[in-house]
């Protein structure tokens, strides 16, 4: 899976989640889960579940406690999936 399909996968996460929405995909991999997106650590914890099931991988808490923003997800699923 290349980079641009798994960055239009997790938007679409995110956005199904929590109904925000930004049309450029460079500033949605910015945002950050917290401040910008308003999601405490079980939001974040809940869209780490989604994608493991989504890219069928496994995300540890550990690393789901890393996760600050979008692009923080896209680059371990990159990795996970052997594109990172």
């Amino acid at each position: 899976m290349n980079t641009t399909s798994i960055q239009d996968k997790i938007r679409e996460i995110v956005t199904d989640y929590s109904s925000f929405s930004v049309s450029s995909p460079a500033v949605f991999s910015a945002l950050l889960f917290e401040d910008d997106l308003g999601f405490d650590s079980l939001d974040v914890a809940e869209i780490a579940l989604r994608a493991e099931t989504e890219f069928n991988i496994t995300i540890s808490d550990a690393e789901t406690g890393r996760l600050d923003k979008v692009s923080d997800l896209e680059k371990l699923v990159q990795t996970k999936l052997g594109n990172g």
